[in-house]
């Protein structure tokens, strides 16, 4: 006798002989009656297909999908014969999920998703009518899937949801590293029997970001941005080599309104936050950085200011609000600091301050009536020599990193 298995749950094997429906148990096939004749696909009839079968106390458990949905429970005798027939809940066809490691309903998941509540006389069954994927190259995969719940009673498309395990977030049956994203529950009747139905369509997609899918707003990732641009400054400067000089005119004397264009970069780093950080964003706007960060030098990247927004998102039915932050550091090719000529109209001399002068018509002591060099130590340049530069920092410093963190690699 031939014998075709269809599954195997625990030491029995359900499957099909040469007339219907039959299971082999102790190496023995025993073929599975309804009413005198051998159950099959189409006997008794009414859309029942067997998924499998497993051993209970006095025989069998044959478990059945109903055609418009849902699944019924067959008891054997240990003879194959039909004894009782029971509906089952979602619940119960959870546990038996669990209890023979298989996806009886196609939900994509053993037993009850997690934080998914109890099915019990809410939803005969859940069963899901496909799967598609794309991936673009150069893009991340995104996955759907439809599902069609078979419901007992009405239900909130959060209840749904919930039941179907692919609230916001949830990770895909294929690919764990996809999460739900965009979900849509419709109810519907039936034309074929006038039952209560909703299809459930669920997205998924890899998150580009840290969290990037997370039901929580602020959970996310933040996202970074980066700008070059030029920008105007006096020209106070021009290099000799890699030192910097002052820029004056043959005489020492310095051009007035002169500007060079610098490059500079922007950066946008935008993240969602459960309160506005108010008291942060005053102590470190107009801060500098303490240490290299993002590739620019000590005291080359500024925090320009920290802005926000009131917002809210309808997650999983629930109202949540939270603030869009958006903070801007602008990074400086040379710096924040201030590059000064050491000019000035006195000097010191031995510990005292002195005025400078110039020699007059008559070879006399005149002050002088525009600024002098100096040597960055108080005293005066001597031979004609050009000012020293002072290097002067007027922002506090701070830990760029502890505040913002680095932009994903």
């Amino acid at each position: 006798m031939s014998f075709t298995v269809i599954s195997q749950w625990g030491s029995v094997e359900f499957g099909t002989d040469e007339v219907g429906y039959a299971l082999r148990y102790n190496s023995v096939v025993t073929p599975v009656t309804y009413d005198g004749a051998q159950a099959s696909d189409s006997y008794p009839g009414g859309g029942l297909v067997a998924v499998g079968a497993r051993q209970q106390s006095g025989g069998f458990q044959v478990v059945l999908a109903k055609g418009k949905g849902g699944f019924v429970s067959w008891s054997l005798d240990t003879s194959g014969n039909h004894l009782s027939s029971q509906d089952l809940s979602l619940d119960d066809v959870r546990a038996i999920e669990s209890a023979v490691n298989e996806d009886i309903n196609g939900d994509g998941t053993i037993g009850t998703p997690e934080g998914a509540p109890s099915g019990s006389g809410v939803l005969e069954g859940i069963f899901e009518q496909g799967r598609e994927s794309t991936h673009l190259l150069g893009s991340s995969p995104e996955y759907t899937r439809t599902l069609r719940v078979v419901m007992l009673s009405a239900r909130s498309s959060a209840e749904i949801v919930a039941l179907c395990g692919v609230s916001h977030g949830s990770p895909h049956p294929e690919n764990p590293n996809a999460t739900v994203f965009s979900v849509e529950a419709q109810e519907q009747i039936s034309e074929e029997d006038g039952s209560l139905v909703a299809v459930v369509t669920a997205k998924y997609k890899v998150s580009e970001s840290e969290n990037e899918w997370d039901p929580l707003p602020w959970e996310r990732g933040d996202a970074w941005k980066f700008a070059t641009q030029g920008v105007a400054v006096p020209a106070l400067t021009y290099y000799q080599g890699t030192t910097p000089t002052p820029l004056t005119n043959s005489a020492g004397d310095f051009f007035e309104g002169v500007t060079v264009d610098e490059a500079q970069q922007k950066i946008t780093i935008t993240g969602n936050r459960q309160a506005f950080p108010s008291a942060l964003a005053a102590a470190i706007t107009n801060c500098v950085n303490d240490a290299p960060y993002l590739g620019f030098a000590t005291n080359c990247v500024k925090v320009q200011g920290i802005s926000g927004e009131a917002a809210s998102e309808v997650v999983n039915e629930q109202t949540v609000w939270f603030w869009k932050v958006t903070v801007e550091l602008l990074a400086r090719q040379s710096g924040w600091n201030l590059l000064l000529p050491d000019i000035g109209f006195n000097y010191i001399d031995g510990g005292v301050k002195k005025r400078a002068t110039v020699k007059g018509p008559d070879g006399e002591d005149i002050a002088s009536a525009n600024p002098v060099a100096l040597n960055g130590n108080g005293g005066l340049q001597q031979g004609g020599q050009l000012p020293a530069i002072l290097d002067r920092r007027i922002y506090k410093q701070i830990t760029m990193s502890t505040y913002f963190g680095t932009p994903p690699s």
